[in-house]
């Protein structure tokens, strides 16, 4: 066992741990940062897992968040294939599944979230795949090979939030036949509205993808593996294998016995700041104070980690960030890019700027609050109003009296 100390310990292995030690490095260029990522792999961006790497279209080390040696140029400790287990805030110490312990001055938690179980019977079985890792992916690749080689080609994806229309979109897209199994009438329900969602739908079934609307899985079931997905309507799905898209969850187990205050994820200011002084989180753990909205607010997409990690690191620093930008994420549906900029859980009703029964895509959807402010666009198509629809969601822009020009795509937005 391993006791040592380091002005700055980051626990996890993404982008937000990899953005704040380059913020750290602009700052301070001496004191000592350890970085601990549970997997082998260097830090990377889990974004293209579902899209470009899956297709095969992009290669491991295209996924890196720094290039081979800047770790060591900037003299930054990299441990890999380390897991911390547990966090002693009185003492300032972590301790590692190595028996190693860590002594720190300022400590970053950016552990992510990991896929929800998909809770089915069966559900255990051979062949039921998540999406969350490097390995992860190279495993559905393995799984294509052999349903091509001896299977049906087909694959069955239980979930039709973000995660579940990127990976049914690009297994279509290499070729296998896709099941895609959504609750609601529509993809992206916590999203988007109908028309977006239907325009979604259309996409996918473009494709090659099968959708089935307003039904659940309710089992899974094979012989010694998932060869099929029995439906909430009686109905059964053949298939080589299902990958779960059921949601993501925060790992809370660094926080027992501590007092770092958490709901469903990580609590921090607009610093990054935990209600532990020295202690920040970043990332798809943290629920960061978001002043546009007056609310802590979580976000699961890469750009919302980069920006948290780097304003972390600045403080951890010395420096002095806050977090007051519009939380903003990019998808993709079959090659297509979609653009969203703010928060849908405060929508309650939607303006439509364009026609979104055109698709190839060329609108935009104007998300309105119950005060009638803007609270989040999404955007197909219509680039060159991209930095407007994000101005009007940081200003939080009332629609009252505008909303035909919104409608009216021929008109300049309003302001």
């Amino acid at each position: 066992m391993e006791r040592i100390h380091v002005k700055y310990m980051l626990v996890g292995g993404g982008i937000a741990s990899s953005a704040a030690a380059e913020a750290i490095r602009e700052l301070d260029k001496t004191e000592s940062v350890l970085l601990a990522a549970q997997e082998i792999s260097r830090p990377y961006d889990r974004g293209p897992l579902s899209k470009a790497y899956l297709r095969r279209q992009t290669e491991k080390r295209d996924l890196v968040t720094q290039q081979v040696g800047w770790f060591a140029q900037n003299n930054v400790e990299l441990r890999t294939g380390l897991r911390v287990v547990q966090i002693d805030v009185p003492r300032s110490v972590v301790m590692l599944d190595n028996g190693d312990e860590v002594f720190f001055d300022r400590l970053m938690i950016a552990t992510g979230a990991s896929p929800k179980p998909i809770g089915l019977g069966g559900g255990e079985l051979p062949n039921t795949f998540y999406l969350k890792t490097i390995a992860d992916a190279d495993r559905l690749h393995h799984a294509i090979e052999i349903s091509r080689n001896v299977g049906h080609n087909r694959a069955c994806v239980v979930g039709a939030g973000l995660l579940g229309v990127e990976v049914a979109a690009s297994l279509a897209m290499v070729g296998m036949h896709i099941d895609l199994i959504q609750a609601y009438d529509t993809p992206w329900p916590k999203i988007a509205g109908e028309q977006t969602g239907k325009f979604v739908s259309r996409r996918l079934k473009s494709l090659g993808v099968k959708t089935h609307d307003n039904v659940r899985a309710t089992k899974l079931e094979g012989d010694g593996r998932v060869q099929r997905a029995i439906l909430s309507d009686g109905s059964t799905v053949t298939t080589d294998f299902v990958i779960a898209a059921v949601g993501s969850q925060v790992n809370r187990e660094l926080l027992r016995s501590t007092p770092i205050a958490a709901e469903n994820s990580i609590l921090v200011n607009e610093r990054g700041q935990t209600n532990v002084e020295h202690i920040y989180a970043a990332g798809d753990c943290s629920a960061i104070f978001d002043p546009a909205f007056g609310k802590h607010r979580a976000a699961t997409h890469w750009d919302h980690a980069r920006q948290t990690g780097r304003i972390c690191g600045i403080n951890m620093a010395g420096g002095m960030a806050k977090y007051d930008s519009v939380t903003a994420f990019t998808t993709e549906v079959g090659g297509l890019t979609v653009h969203v900029w703010g928060e849908g859980r405060f929508v309650s009703h939607r303006l439509m700027r364009g026609n979104p029964l055109n698709d190839d895509g060329n609108f935009a959807e104007i998300g309105v609050a119950t005060d009638g402010r803007i609270a989040q666009v999404i955007a197909v198509g219509r680039d060159n109003e991209h930095c407007r629809f994000r101005e009007m969601v940081r200003e939080r822009f009332h629609v009252n009296g505008f909303e035909e020009q919104f409608k009216d795509p021929a008109q300049p937005l309003p302001g």
